[in-house]
């Protein structure tokens, strides 16, 4: 059986119009028994 992604994407706020934005998003592995097997985050216009 496989494991699973968890995707994780962090914001100012959710109204574009308002100039909210995307900050960060991460993204991580984690196996069938829980165990994380990778993981990987970026800011984004910081």
């Amino acid at each position: 059986m496989g494991g699973y992604t968890v995707i994780d994407v962090e914001t100012t706020g959710l109204v574009p119009e308002k100039h909210d934005r995307v900050v960060e998003l991460a993204v991580t592995y984690v196996s069938h028994d829980g165990d994380i097997q990778d993981h990987w985050s970026t800011l984004v216009n910081p």
